[in-house]
């Protein structure tokens, strides 16, 4: 992926994404977002549904 920076004043600025590094990227970001998403689930899981709507 390109992207070019500041055409209109003559000052060119190319900055390129390797495929690769948008997948690591990604793949990071998701398993944070997983991991980050462990716990307040697994605590949701062992209370009864009253309870849990009351911390709503």
């Amino acid at each position: 992926i390109h992207f070019s920076f500041g055409r209109m004043k003559n000052i060119l600025l190319e900055t390129s994404i390797a495929p690769s590094e948008l997948i690591s990227v990604s793949l990071i970001v998701i398993f944070i977002a997983v991991i980050s998403s462990l716990q307040p689930a697994l605590k949701a899981s062992g209370m009864q549904p009253v309870d849990a709507l009351r911390h709503v």
